[in-house]
């Protein structure tokens, strides 16, 4: 089946099969700040390896910003080329 985009162009639902779906879990991660108070910030499953935290809302729901100096627990985007799926890949 194919249909035009905003611009114009016809493509394939070909493209849309390959954008990755977020899956949430069912958890929660309930973090406490400095104030006392209590954010539940929502968990992601992952493709393989540990859950991870959904830091979308994380500023509007703490006032807080993260920092990760060397980039090493911070995904920052989802990506339908860098993950090879056996058979599939």
């Amino acid at each position: 089946m194919n249909h035009e985009d905003d611009s114009g162009n016809k493509h394939s639902n070909f493209r849309q099969k390959l954008i990755p779906k977020l899956i949430p879990s069912k958890e929660s991660c309930k973090i406490e700040l400095p104030s006392g108070e209590t954010a539940d910030l929502p968990l992601l499953e992952g493709t393989v390896g540990p859950k991870s935290i959904d830091g979308r809302g994380f500023f509007e729901k703490t006032g807080l910003y993260t920092f990760d100096p060397g980039f090493t627990s911070t995904a920052s985007c989802i990506s339908a080329i860098t993950y090879i799926d056996g058979d599939l890949g």
